[in-house]
């Protein structure tokens, strides 16, 4: 019986060792194929860079085929006059609204318009060259750029005449890059810039004008990265007073979305007002605080749309975009959410609160007139701007603030406001059925204009208000502050219809004359039309009342798209208002619709979860 045992044993253990030899032979058979197939096929080199733009310069990477890639670029004015402008952020100096479309994978078109000096650009882009292993083993990656540039900027002497053709010029560049590893990439930019003599404004200065840039991004997340870029103009090839330019900044990546905020000391974002034309050197007086948004829209949906797509889902939504809460069976009382995708309708609030430990950034830009014509691309070259945030302290208790800033058109609007906002109720059904939500809101304004400028001169031709530094007038603090109170009533009749009523009162300290009562009251209302799970159609109408309005001014009316993709919401809109508060958009409206005086404008909102819920932990 023993020796039974044993030779049990032995069997049983020969057995193991065939089936685990066998293991092994397979595992090292498979991973023999797997080399095969990695060698007898090319793997391309993906994202080397996020997107097709650095900073101010081009990248390697061309739009895939049928994608079209929307650019929105913003440079604003030098830091040297510190916080009073908000180190620049009060003034717009260069836009530029542009679009990239992949016509191949290698091969993209594009082009747009920058405000600063009013300029079309065009360009051609061809990835020659593709960093790749395996059967083909490239190293790097060259990508071929060729641009045209019209400036449309009137001469200041209308008796000089300039041609079409002199008007133009011409950029040419081979990007040069690899990517190392998964956290660093680099790239060359040898750059050769042609200039018509009308661009020239010294005749001794040379046409061909030659730099060579140097751009790297650094990894920090999944997401995230640090960039920079920085031309040398050669000695001989460049226009005299200019300099080198250098940019640095911090990009995020959310799917089909990439934002950078940058620093620069360049003003232009074209190849010749950027590289060439930087009039300021790099330092803390003359800096220029900016951002770029791309989008991706797939027009024709590529075969491998893998560079583009997200796995990742934002974890904590600010607003919940379902059609109604979801509650446990046992649960009697079904809260309605998503009255409204965000807590803006357009200009004015809504009753949808920020959730608790989220913080909801916001940036509201407005343009000037589409009356202005073509020359401002209808009022594209101007814009005012409020950046500010809204954070959940509860689910329905909400604090908030921001800083807006006219521009151009309205350069007497530095303003500040900060609010308190709360829903006593909110609409519900099942066991507790409440018809409504009610929100109420408390803010104030402060207007921190210089005594030295004038803060009520309205500019006749225009509209708004403009500033004189021929009128000097002393301004009390107290008179800097206003007061505005609203109670915010709104139901959802279902899922594609929202309407909201919005009375309203704002306190002025001081009023332009007696005439005018220090209350101003209004009645709003506001409606919200579902058109896809992802888009609304957004509507708000604001009355003054009889009595209670200021000299010139005209009743706020509004429409809007807007478009909702996970923790972003995007909002575009025609106005006849060009402020952002209660104050300037209820009682300064200085346009009429009738007349033409309509601003384009968008809203972005995007959450960041600072303190995640219990509920979702």
């Amino acid at each position: 019986m023993f020796k039974k045992r044993i030779l049990l044993i032995v069997i049983s253990s020969l057995l193991a060792l065939h089936n685990f030899a066998q293991d092994v032979n397979l595992d090292s058979l498979l991973d023999a194929e797997m080399d095969k197939k990695t060698k007898s096929e090319t793997q391309l080199t993906e994202a080397t860079f996020k997107t097709g733009r650095l900073i101010n310069s081009h990248t390697v990477e061309t739009a895939q085929k049928g994608v079209l890639d929307f650019k929105l670029s913003h440079r604003f004015s030098a830091t040297d006059d510190g916080l009073y402008d908000m180190l620049g952020l009060d003034n717009a100096i260069s836009i530029r609204v542009g679009g990239d479309y992949g016509l191949t994978n290698r091969l993209t078109i594009g082009g747009g318009r920058s405000s600063y000096e009013k300029e079309y650009d065009a360009f051609l882009k061809y990835r020659l060259l593709w960093q790749s292993s395996g059967k083909t083993n490239m190293p790097v990656s060259l990508t071929l750029v060729s641009s045209a540039m019209l400036r449309t900027l009137k001469p200041v002497n209308d008796s000089i005449k300039i041609s079409t053709v002199d008007k133009f010029s011409y950029a040419f560049l081979a990007l040069l890059a690899r990517k190392f590893n998964s956290n660093f990439s680099m790239q060359l930019m040898p750059t050769m810039v042609i200039n018509n003599p009308s661009i020239l404004k010294d005749n001794s200065a040379p046409s061909k004008l030659l730099s060579i840039g140097i751009g790297a991004r650094l990894k920090l997340s999944k997401r995230t990265g640090l960039i920079a870029e920085y031309y040398y103009q050669l000695p001989d090839y460049k226009l005299p007073g200019s300099y080198n330019p250098l940019s640095i900044g911090y990009e995020i990546e959310t799917g089909g979305h990439v934002f950078q905020f940058n620093i620069s000391n360049s003003t232009g974002i074209t190849e010749r007002t950027a590289v060439t034309e930087t009039k300021n050197p790099f330092n803390l007086d003359n800096l220029h605080l900016g951002f770029n948004i791309s989008r991706v829209f797939s027009i024709k949906k590529p075969k491998d749309y893998s560079r583009f797509s997200s796995n990742n889902t934002q974890a904590l939504p600010a607003y919940d975009t379902t059609q109604v809460a979801v509650v446990k069976e046992k649960e009697p009382i079904q809260y309605t959410q998503a009255t409204f995708t965000t807590t803006r309708l357009i200009n004015g609030h809504t009753v949808e609160t920020t959730q608790k430990g989220v913080l909801d950034l916001k940036v509201t830009h407005r343009f000037g007139k589409l009356n202005t014509g073509f020359y401002n691309v209808f009022g594209l070259d101007q814009a005012s701007m409020r950046i500010g945030a809204d954070y959940g302290i509860t689910n329905r208790l909400t604090i908030g603030g921001g800083r807006s800033a006219g521009g151009l058109v309205n350069p007497s609007l530095k303003e500040y406001d900060g609010f308190i906002k709360y829903k006593i109720i909110q609409q519900s059904s099942g066991k507790k059925n409440v018809p409504f939500t009610v929100t109420a809101l408390s803010s104030v304004m402060y207007n921190s204009l210089r005594e030295t400028k004038d803060i009520g001169v309205k500019d006749p031709v225009n509209g708004g208000y403009y500033t004189d530094s021929s009128q000097t007038v002393k301004i009390n603090n107290s008179d800097r502050f206003h007061f505005a109170y609203e109670l915010l009533l709104a139901r959802k009749f279902g899922d594609a219809f929202s309407l909201q009523l919005m009375p309203t009162m704002v306190h002025y300290n001081i009023v332009p004359n007696g005439s005018v009562p220090n209350d101003l009251f209004t009645i709003g209302a506001g409606v919200r039309v579902r058109l896809t799970p992802r888009s609304n159609l957004n509507f708000e109408y604001y009355y003054q009342l009889p009595g209670h309005k200021l000299p010139g001014t005209y009743n706020s009316f509004a429409v809007g798209y807007e478009l909702e993709t996970g923790g972003h919401v995007f909002q575009f809109q025609l106005t006849n208002s060009y402020g952002t508060t209660e104050r300037t958009f209820l009682h300064e409206t200085s346009g009429s619709w009738g007349d033409g005086d309509i601003h384009f404008g968008f809203n972005i909102a995007r959450v960041f979860t600072i303190v995640k819920p219990k509920s979702d932990q």
